[in-house]
């Protein structure tokens, strides 16, 4: 038996606004296998300073009209979630603000997200809590205190329907600065699931987290990484999350518990791999069995070689020829 590990698809805003590449997305994520879809209901007020300085001068913030340009309707959340029921694929977002929130339950999802940029954010964890559905926190630019103060949160307010995930929050990551080690450090300070946050580039990280007994896996894709965007460049296409999917899904087989240490294939290869135990040489009745009259070869048969040694001094019964099996009822 093996734990299915949640793999879910990250969307986020590779839709750029636009509702048909939004279902695209949806019906990839399902075609690639994974048994979610999430999107980024971003409000930008509510996200970013309305201001910013430049030169010494106080300017508005650019990146909100940028986001603005490439949000969707908050109707068209409610439409793709059916979206996503019909393909019976699990829909959620990540939220960022109570207004986020609110829409997201609109849209009835299977679990609430909260982005490495909350962890620290108490009062939208507080209130994406009292909903009851189960929350999934991202740890990226946080320090252990920083994941150990919510976790001491989340027991303040009696919350433990959450799971946790390892992130390193550089787009992409390289794999070798990824830090899956640190996923133990996160299981011995919650028993709560833990899973990964995958920003790299490669289903490497995703492999080696799959044997490490994580539950969720999360990796941004999208329909076409040449597009313009805050994060297409670095999300794998359809056919990269496809491979993608299918590495985890293989490496959950690999790390399977098994029943037995040998497999059926595995016994077959035995019968014909291990050596057993053959008369060397023409013997007559009576003859005492030395090492020069037992033939260590493959396959195996009754006897196997560690019963060498057990049988020299030991008389043969019977006439053997050359290529015999030796068997216990030959010797006396």
């Amino acid at each position: 038996m093996h734990n299915h590990i949640k793999i879910i698809a990250e969307a986020g805003c590779n839709h750029n606004g636009e509702f048909d590449e939004a279902v695209n997305l949806i019906k990839v994520a399902k075609d690639c296998g994974a048994d979610a879809v999430k999107f980024q209901i971003i409000f930008p007020e509510d996200l970013y300073a309305p201001f910013i300085v430049e030169n010494g001068i106080k300017v508005n913030n650019p990146v909100i009209a940028q986001r603005n340009e490439t949000n969707l309707p908050s109707e068209a959340y409610l439409e793709l979630s059916k979206v996503a029921k019909d393909l019976d694929i699990e829909f959620s977002s990540s939220v960022f603000c109570k207004k986020s929130l609110e829409l997201l339950l609109k849209c009835d999802p299977s679990f609430i997200k909260l982005a490495s940029v909350d962890l620290n954010n108490h009062i939208l964890i507080q209130q994406a809590a009292e909903t009851g559905l189960p929350l999934i926190l991202s740890t990226g630019f946080s320090t252990k205190e920083d994941i150990q103060e919510t976790l001491d949160f989340m027991d303040s307010i009696n919350c433990n329907n959450f799971s946790i995930l390892h992130c390193v929050s550089v787009y992409p990551a390289p794999t070798e600065i990824m830090n899956l080690r640190y996923i133990e450090k996160i299981k011995s300070m919650t028993d709560r699931p833990v899973g990964l946050s995958d920003h790299s580039d490669s289903p490497i990280a995703a492999i080696v987290a799959s044997s490490m007994g994580i539950e969720i896996i999360e990796k941004h894709y999208t329909l076409d990484r040449n597009q313009e965007g805050f994060d297409h460049s670095h999300s794998m296409n359809p056919s990269q999350f496809k491979d993608y999917v299918s590495c985890v899904r293989a490496a959950e087989l690999s790390t399977a518990i098994q029943k037995n240490k040998l497999t059926e294939g595995e016994l077959e290869v035995r019968k014909r791999a291990r050596r057993g135990l053959y008369y060397k040489n023409d013997l007559m009745p009576g003859h005492e069995i030395t090492l020069n009259d037992i033939h260590i070869v493959r396959p195996t048969n009754d006897l196997t070689p560690s019963d060498a040694l057990k049988i020299i001094g030991k008389k043969v019964i019977n006439n053997v020829s050359k290529g015999d099996n030796i068997t216990i009822n030959d010797l006396s």
